[in-house]
């Protein structure tokens, strides 16, 4: 479980919160972007809360429009492989390309944490 601070507020957690989130994780598969978010709009398709042992965790599905300018697929020495996408937002000839994800947020005194999700 990984948890990032993301910023301070009550309640359930505020859209410019989930963003954050949603943007955290696409930069754990994209690579660049910046400072700016690596999509160009997302929507939320499912969400729903969890009670866990560390609090009740706000989770909500997504799919995620971001561009991608390029992609270095890695392989392993045994056989596998995976694939590492890149956006630079200065290049305009990119592909816009989905993906589809899901993010936790849990609330710690005024502060919301992602959790991953695992799915």
């Amino acid at each position: 479980m990984a948890l990032v601070l993301l910023s301070g507020c009550s309640g359930s957690p505020p859209p410019d919160v989930i963003s954050q989130a949603v943007d955290w994780q696409l930069r754990q598969t994209i690579g660049g972007g910046g400072s700016n978010p690596l999509f160009q709009s997302y929507q939320i398709t499912n969400k729903y809360v969890e009670d866990s042992t560390v609090g009740n965790t706000f989770v909500y599905d997504y799919e995620a429009k971001c561009i991608i300018t390029g992609v270095q697929t890695i392989l392993s020495e045994s056989g596998g492989q995976r694939s590492r996408w890149y956006s630079d937002p200065s290049l305009f000839n990119g592909t816009l390309k989905s993906f589809d994800g899901s993010v936790g947020l849990i609330k710690k005194g005024n502060a919301w944490y992602f959790r991953n999700t695992e799915r």
